[in-house]
């Protein structure tokens, strides 16, 4: 049986890989160094703004989809979103309002830590959970050509400053397969960008083996 197109596997391999760096430089940090903590701040703040354009662009194009042809499913996933974009803002507050020179630094940098924490395991099994639901009740109903299109659309809507920097966490994520499929789509002036980004966040072995396949796939 083939593989059917899905949507959400090359992203959401990508936002695992971005939850668990945050979590683990979270895990290790000393809120009391102040350029430690602005260093946390900073990839925080550029995580956070990442999952919440994810959300926006699942809310815009999948929510929808899916509320065309299993409305109960899409009420109960969209109501996940909205649960956890509301908790984003309040944690980077908690963040920034870190003083690493009051006595209670390392307290409040370790309730961030777990707060972070829990939000990342809720994302984690939502993610799971979208894969396992939502595809299913979207190959149910719906034809790989039509999400194709959708896919198209969704990829375009997204600004190319923006999409590099998903594509610094997602080529890294995906296994050889899933790269030169990936890659072996798109056009030739897409392709050039994400091949020199590829060069750029992958390992010295997995480039060669990229460019091996990339071959083999011309051939």
């Amino acid at each position: 049986m083939s593989q059917r197109l899905d949507l959400y596997r090359n992203v959401h391999k990508g936002i695992r890989v971005m939850l668990a760096d945050l979590v683990r430089e979270a895990g290790r940090a000393d809120f009391t160094d102040p350029a430690g903590l602005e260093q946390l701040r900073t990839h925080a703040r550029e995580v956070f703004e990442l999952l919440e354009s994810h959300a926006h662009t699942e809310d815009r194009f999948m929510m929808p989809l899916l509320a065309t042809h299993d409305s109960a499913l899409a009420k109960e996933f969209a109501a996940a979103h909205g649960e956890q974009e509301a908790l984003l803002p309040s944690l980077l507050a908690g963040l920034d309002l870190i003083d690493a020179a009051a006595p209670d630094a390392a307290e409040r940098g370790h309730t961030f830590v777990l707060r972070f924490s829990r939000l990342a395991g809720d994302l984690l099994m939502h993610m799971a959970d979208e894969e396992l639901e939502i595809n299913a009740a979207l190959w149910k109903s719906m034809t790989d050509e039509e999400l194709g299109q959708v896919e198209r659309e969704l990829v375009s809507s997204i600004p190319p400053d923006k999409m590099a920097k998903y594509l610094r966490y997602m080529l890294p994520a995906m296994n050889r397969f899933e790269r030169v499929t990936f890659l072996g789509h798109l056009p030739p002036p897409v392709f050039e960008f994400v091949r020199a980004l590829a060069g750029e966040v992958l390992t010295a072995d997995e480039n060669a083996r990229l460019e091996q396949d990339l071959g083999a796939a011309v051939a």
